[in-house]
């Protein structure tokens, strides 16, 4: 594959066609649009307060889809600080945190 050139979607088109899947998915197959929209978010520092992102997520999901990622993101944020906290210098990462993966617990179930 050296040399294959390849096309792939923008960032905010790949997050905004995930958000229609979404929107009148099942609630298994919205689960995992969610995921996958809450790791795009994180692996790329989206802003989810900012107003593009609220934007997007009106447009192209619902307002219930934007407030189910952003009480995802503070779970997460808050998982991540105490991650951090249990940290201890010289030791290395708290072994709670087995990969780079990010912990999301939505309402319709957890991931670890």
């Amino acid at each position: 594959m050296a040399g294959t050139e390849t096309r792939v979607p923008a960032l905010l088109h790949l997050m905004a066609l995930k958000l229609h899947a979404a929107k009148d998915a099942a609630p298994h197959r919205r689960y995992k649009d969610l995921i996958d929209i809450f790791y795009l978010v994180d692996a790329n520092k989206v802003d989810v307060l900012g107003e593009q992102f609220r934007e997007m997520c009106e447009r192209y999901g619902t307002p219930d889809l934007y407030e189910e990622i952003l009480r995802a993101a503070r779970k997460h944020q808050r998982s991540s600080a105490e991650i951090r906290s249990a940290e201890q210098p010289g030791i290395g990462p708290a072994t709670a945190r087995v990969d780079a993966r990010p912990i999301l617990c939505l309402e319709l179930g957890t991931v670890v």
